[in-house]
């Protein structure tokens, strides 16, 4: 399911890395109104979240530290192959209706409606995907520093795979060949990250292909990244 949430956003302006704020929204809405939900999402240690989000802006412009954009209305999608995850979401935002949230600095975020529209099942092996917000491919080993591979690389597909194995608890193949790909470097958390973006066609298992549809591809898919749309078969 996908929960599309309409936000104003006061002063038509965010950070440049603004996904620390979507986070602390997604605090705030869920733990005034599902306390144990949100402390076992985010207070029960490096839990693996079951959805992705999207944000999208209009016209929007970056200058060093800040983000302006042309219309203050803007649409947060978040989206999930868990119905109870998704229904969680929803609920919290249709109980936050008229929540004006606080930003650092200056500017507010006020809930505005919300959405919720089920997605199409998957049922072939193959799809042309359009990602909505940056894939991200991380190698991460304890004691290193994280490793951000993009389209083309030569260790991409193996981590990529690997990625998406540790996702749903067994090894699985997928492959991404890419019809229309650009590269990105995105703020997140004070990092930056290497990332993709574009039009891909993906191949994978029926089952395979339908969840990671619906909860996103790669890493850091909880905090705004590898959420795609089907555009094709």
């Amino acid at each position: 399911m996908t929960v599309n949430v309409s936000l104003y956003i006061d002063g038509k302006e965010l950070p440049s890395d603004y996904r620390p704020t979507v986070l602390s929204l997604f605090k705030a809405v869920l733990k005034k109104h599902y306390p144990g939900d949100y402390a076992g999402m985010y207070e029960s240690g490096n839990v693996q979240k079951n959805f992705t989000f999207a944000i999208r802006f209009s016209n929007p412009s970056f200058s060093g530290e800040r983000m302006t954009f042309a219309d203050p209305n803007v649409r947060l999608s978040i989206s999930s192959a868990d119905e109870r995850t998704a229904l969680l979401f929803y609920n919290a935002f249709c109980k936050s209706r008229g929540y004006v949230h606080p930003l650092s600095g200056k500017g507010t975020i006020r809930v505005a409606d919300v959405r919720i529209t089920p997605h199409p099942e998957c049922k072939g092996n193959t799809a042309v995907i359009k990602f909505s917000s940056p894939l991200v491919v991380r190698a991460h080993k304890p004691g290193e520093p994280d490793q951000y591979y993009i389209y083309g690389d030569p260790e991409f597909s193996n981590c990529l795979n690997h990625i998406v194995s540790r996702q749903l608890g067994r090894d699985t193949v997928i492959s991404l060949e890419a019809i229309s790909t650009r590269k990105t470097v995105v703020r997140c958390f004070g990092t930056k990250i290497r990332s993709s973006l574009g039009t891909y066609r993906i191949s994978a298992e029926p089952q395979v292909l339908d969840r990671l549809i619906k909860s996103g591809i790669g890493s850091r898919r909880d905090m705004g990244f590898g959420c795609c749309t089907v555009i094709g078969g």
